[in-house]
């Protein structure tokens, strides 16, 4: 290969370039970049007879065309380098630049392996990128559509993380439903990633329990550790007051029971009952305190929490 600069009328299009989309702004801003400092990077191309096939950086050549420069940097690889080969440096280039969106990545790396008869493994090897990372990008590819247009947004909750997580539990669970209920959850509710992994364990920890149930469970979590966060401030300047003692000490006893929780995957039938007796102990001193919870069923409570 070498490096030169040759006439932007003499490159041609190559069939198969791995970005469909292009970011008009971005574009715009990477073609007055060009124009104050120069090109900084060259753009790949094959030489083929008085012409140049474009291999990678289309993006560079689009942004000189905008600035009607008549040349342009490139890396020149000789009319002997086979498809495949161009297949690869094509993807590099582009996986090492971060120049694709998932998608586009996901179907480039999809058609380099079916193209080249390649394994995972090999196909890592062949692109530097680690086996594992190589399988979350193309776990894109397993989901319906809607959910990979959610992923390429930038403004989604819904990330390859997502993806990966509810795939794992489809697999641990054997339950396929279940990640189309887990991906709508996460796009319904915002659920970040750490807590679509405690929906996923809850779910596989307790497998009567729907996965509504589980993204409830996260949700009822989230709005308490506001009221945790709020009431923590609250009493910094109250430490003398009873009722925010009380307060103190029933946050810091649902804290308790949470990471208590997490811990136990069963409860045996025998200690069922002791911890429902304790629990409506507490109900019915809270109750002593508070009257306008004897006027309502336990479940009614219950419910409105839920609902909310």
């Amino acid at each position: 290969m070498k490096v030169a600069n040759i006439a932007v009328k003499k490159i041609i299009m190559g069939k198969k370039q791995p970005r469909q989309h292009f970011d008009q702004d971005a574009l715009h801003q990477l073609a007055g970049s060009i124009q104050e400092v120069g090109q900084l990077q060259p753009i790949i191309v094959k030489q083929i007879g008085e012409n140049y096939q474009l291999i990678a950086g289309e993006r560079r050549f689009r942004a000189v065309k905008r600035n009607n420069q008549s040349e342009i940097a490139a890396v020149i690889l000789e009319e002997g380098v086979n498809d495949p080969t161009l297949r690869q440096i094509q993807l590099v280039e582009n996986l090492q630049r971060e120049d694709l969106n998932p998608l586009e990545r996901a179907l480039s790396i999809r058609a380099f392996i079916q193209e080249n008869d390649l394994t995972k493994k090999e196909a890592s090897h062949k692109l530097g990128v680690p086996r594992t990372t190589l399988t979350e990008w193309l776990n894109i590819l397993d989901v319906d559509e809607k959910y990979r247009q959610e992923v390429i947004e930038h403004d989604s909750p819904l990330s390859l993380s997502h993806i990966s997580i509810a795939k794992a539990l489809v697999s641990r669970t054997g339950d396929p439903t279940k990640l189309k209920k887990l991906l709508d959850g996460v796009l319904q509710f915002k659920l970040s990633r750490s807590e679509t992994k405690e929906v996923s364990e809850i779910i596989y920890r307790y497998l009567h329990i729907s996965v509504d149930e589980a993204i409830g469970a996260i949700l009822l979590r989230r709005e308490h550790q506001k009221i945790v966060v709020k009431e923590k401030s609250n009493l910094l300047g109250n430490k003398n007051s009873p009722v925010k003692g009380l307060l103190k000490n029933l946050v810091n006893l649902s804290e308790n029971i949470e990471g208590l929780i997490d811990k136990v995957a069963r409860v045996e039938e025998g200690d069922q009952q002791d911890i429902i007796d304790e629990f409506l102990y507490i109900y019915q001193l809270l109750a002593i305190m508070i009257p306008s919870l004897n006027n309502q069923q336990l479940d009614q409570i219950i419910g409105k929490l839920k609902n909310s």
